[in-house]
């Protein structure tokens, strides 16, 4: 607040964001909303007319003293770059920093996080295996940059799994051999060996998963002893549209737009 960066309120409605940039690109077509969001946690790779859009909307938001969800991480970095007295007094704050999750890092939170490295007491916790946000702006290599820029930074591998069976963990380190090779601390047997697919897109994914819940039905799996997960809603719409068109039951646990929604289809 001494700063003069005082009464700055939080604006989390996405539509009302997504309106503000679509009036600052107008009718230009060198650039398009989802790019300039996604500009937002991003330092490099950003073609010109993004960048200009998103600066543009950041003056906007500062001139209303308005910060919205994306924009929160961006807007700290650039205070503590710029006023470095902000930055000593939160360095002072904390004798030890931890970042959980290290692995889902996008380049703003890097360099956050390299501004504080300076204390010398920071942990970064994480397993590169894990990274699947990649579509957000994740980094998976954020955690081996932090290693080799640091310089004198202690790495501890904990390659002991608690969770998966042999079996699960084998196909894992085959898929990811550049990595250190996991064990499981589970000694009750492999279990059932998982299937590994790799799809062209969306739609061949969901159609040969829903080819594999017909082939499980017809040996004799009931439907409701079989369940497909989802990271996110938006990634479940096609698997739901393509069961729909194969007319197989199904109840879905969470909200997904669908082009057609019918009964017997319920949520």
């Amino acid at each position: 607040q001494t700063n003069g960066f005082r009464a700055f309120s939080v604006n989390t409605n996405e539509a009302a964001r997504d309106a503000a940039i679509a009036k600052l690109i107008g009718k230009k077509t060198d650039t398009t909303v989802e790019k300039v969001v996604r500009a937002m946690n991003r330092t490099t790779g950003i073609d010109k007319a993004t960048e200009t859009i998103r600066e543009k909307f950041f003056a906007q938001l500062l001139k209303a003293k308005t910060l919205t969800f994306d924009s929160m991480q961006p807007f700290a970095l650039r205070l503590l770059q710029k006023r470095p007295n902000v930055l000593h007094a939160l360095q002072e704050v904390w004798d030890f920093l931890l970042v959980d999750e290290a692995q889902d890092c996008d380049e703003i939170q890097k360099e956050l996080i390299h501004l504080f490295v300076s204390t010398g007491n920071i942990c970064l916790v994480g397993d590169q295996r894990q990274s699947i946000y990649s579509f957000r702006g994740a980094m998976a290599s954020s955690m081996t940059d932090f290693v080799r820029e640091s310089g004198d930074a202690q790495v501890r591998e904990m390659v002991v799994n608690y969770r998966s069976t042999p079996a699960i963990l084998g196909l894992a380190n085959r898929i990811m051999s550049d990595l250190p090779p996991l064990s499981a601390a589970y000694q009750g047997g492999n279990g059932d060996a998982p299937l590994y697919l790799t799809a062209t897109d969306e739609a061949d994914e969901a159609a040969r998963v829903v080819e594999e819940i017909e082939k499980l039905h017809k040996a004799g799996t009931r439907y409701d002893h079989i369940a497909v997960l989802y990271r996110s809603s938006f990634a479940a719409s096609t698997m739901l549209e393509t069961m729909l068109a194969k007319q197989l039951p199904f109840i879905c646990k969470s909200k997904v737009s669908l082009k057609a929604w019918s009964s017997p289809y319920r949520e």
